[in-house]
Order: structure tokens, then C-alpha cells, then sequence
């Protein structure tokens, strides 16, 4: 049986099952509840590989509307690049890929995507330019409480909060994101869904996970 491409699987009911077992096969990533919760907007767009309604590979689009000092900019991220272990080394994702950059490359300021290790070598071949990443730290002192409240990312009203403060963004970052909801939720509502606090004095968020006594 020859394999089709298929873009946006949301409302396709086999695929988009499909392609979540495969997510969990492949990554132990779960889109269910995110799905269910009407998370799963237009902008988060897989592009599939199906063998009839099985899905065997995938790349996903990310659109993302960004501010660079104050100049809107409009980013792809590609994410879940995946491939089912039965169907690898046939060029699938490769393809996907060609796919993905010829469609975005002139509607979009950016493509970008986070590689891990193992896969340093592939992606050049598409053109990507390997880039710094940094991470900042803040030594901090006192016992003192700051007044954190956690949140329940399964409380209808404590995901409220969590989307206010976001649609207020943050007023020092030269780099914002906007418009985009779902992303913040794929995260806060799942992965991140233990380290989401309330601060009232400032209504602030603050994502933070704490290891040990940091």
C-alpha cells in the first residue's frame, strides 16, 4: 500500500488517535488531555505519513507569533519528529521535512527546531544552522515565604489565572511570545502542570520546578 501525506490531522479521528499512540510509543508524550480540553488550535499543524489510518511518521508545525522589541515576528518551530521503529531508514522524516520548509520558508521570518545529540549530523542537510542556547541563573538568599500559590492546572479557574497573566505577557522581555495558548497549555497543562505558582501581590505566574533545596 503506498503511504500518504496528510496535513492537520485534528479533525481526522483515526489519524490524530493514531498519531497520539504514537507519541506515547515514541516519546512517552501524551496529547489526550490537551486535545480534549480544546488546547489542540490551527496552529499546531502534524504533518503525517499514513499507512491507510495508521500514522508512521510525523513532523509538526509550531506557528508562533512572536515580538522582537516590539516588532511582531511570525516563527515555525518543527517538533515530534517521529518515525514508527517498524518504518525507519525509508527517508520519511526527510521528506516531511522538504515538505514543511517548502511550504513555511516564505511565510514565515524563521524556522527553527531543538535537536538532540544524536541527530546533530541531520538536520544541516536542510539548511539549519546550529545556534547557541543559554540558560541564566539568579543566586538567591533568605528563608522568607514569597506568598506562591500553586496552581491546579485541572481547575477550570486556576487555568484562567494562568491565561490572564499570559495575555498580559511580560513587560521586561525584549522576546515575547503572543497569541498562542495552546503551546503554554501542551506544557503547563501536562509536563510542567506540578510547577505552575500564583503570586497575588504582583498577579504574576511563576514556572519553576525546585530539586532539593533549590
Amino acid at each position: 500500500m503506498a503511504y500518504k501525506m496528510v496535513k492537520q490531522i485534528k479533525d481526522h479521528p483515526s489519524l490524530r488517535h493514531s498519531f497520539m499512540e504514537l507519541a506515547s510509543k515514541v516519546f512517552d508524550l501524551s496529547f489526550e488531555e490537551w486535545y480534549e480540553n480544546g488546547f489542540w488550535t490551527d496552529r499546531y499543524i502534524p504533518y503525517v505519513w499514513a499507512d491507510g489510518d495508521t500514522v508512521i511518521a510525523n513532523a509538526s508545525v509550531n506557528v508562533m507569533d512572536l515580538s522582537w522589541q516590539g516588532i511582531p515576528k511570525q516563527y515555525v518551530q518543527i517538533g515530534t519528529v517521529m518515525t514508527d521503529p517498524a518504518h525507519r531508514n525509508k527517508g520519511l522524516s526527510r521528506m516531511l521535512l522538504r515538505e514543511i520548509i517548502a511550504d513555511w520558508k516564505d511565510r514565515s521570518d524563521s524556522i527553527y527546531l531543538f535537536a538532540n545529540s544524536s541527530v546533530l549530523d541531520f538536520y544541516p542537510k536542510f539548511g539549519f544552522q546550529q545556534a547557541s542556547q543559554y540558560q541564566h541563573t539568579l543566586s538567591i538568599s533568605g528563608t522568607e515565604q514569597a506568598g506562591f500559590k500553586k496552581l491546579n492546572m485541572d481547575r477550570a479557574s486556576d487555568r484562567e489565572i494562568l491565561r490572564c497573566c499570559y495575555q498580559k505577557s511580560n513587560p521586561f522581555s525584549a522576546l515575547s511570545m503572543e497569541n498562542n495558548e495552546g503551546l503554554l497549555m501542551f506544557y503547563c497543562g501536562a509536563l510542567l502542570k506540578n510547577s505552575v505558582f500564583y503570586f497575588s501581590q504582583y498577579d504574576m505566574i511563576c514556572i519553576a520546578e525546585q530539586t532539593e533545596n533549590t
